[in-house]
């Protein structure tokens, strides 16, 4: 929702602001009131855009909390967005390590780049070190090439 102020700033607020600040058409308030509201509104338009940015692409709480940031919100608004997800189960740094476990080992990578690739080592530190053995090369490696002295195409070893 959008509220105008007669001093002319436009407010993007949600119904709980309206709820709870009991908001109508042409209503007084105090410079107090506006304080708080432009807060909340602040903190409430954080959380849909943290909301949004998981809506899209699966993210750890440390880069959901720093891409908020990124994107002007407080720092303090960015930690209780993203502590609002996890509680609601959208944002799971175990489930995040794992998936991007699966990912690494899926590509053929060993665990050196699949503890790195983990959230800047976010994840690691709080799961990676019982999903990391997972991460085991799948691929199944070249056979090894031998020249021959004649300069012939190279060749498998039987």
């Amino acid at each position: 929702m959008l509220v105008f102020l007669e001093e002319g700033t436009l407010l993007r607020i949600t119904e709980q602001e309206l709820l709870r600040f009991d908001l109508r058409p042409g209503m007084d308030l105090s410079a107090a009131d506006v304080v708080q509201l432009k807060k909340s509104g602040g903190a409430s338009e954080t959380r849909a855009k943290g909301a949004e940015m998981i809506g899209r692409q699966m993210l750890s709480k440390k880069e959901l909390t720093g891409r908020l940031v990124k994107k002007g919100a407080e720092e303090k608004d960015a930690r209780d967005a993203a502590d609002w997800l996890e509680d609601l189960g959208a944002v799971d740094d175990a489930a995040y390590a794992a998936a991007l476990a699966r990912r690494c080992a899926a590509g053929g990578y060993g665990r050196l780049r699949c503890g790195t690739s983990c959230a800047g080592g976010a994840c690691r530190r709080r799961c990676g070190s019982r999903l990391l053995p997972s991460c085991r090369r799948r691929r199944k490696p070249w056979p090894p090439l031998r020249r021959r002295n004649t300069g012939a195409a190279a060749t498998p070893r039987p």
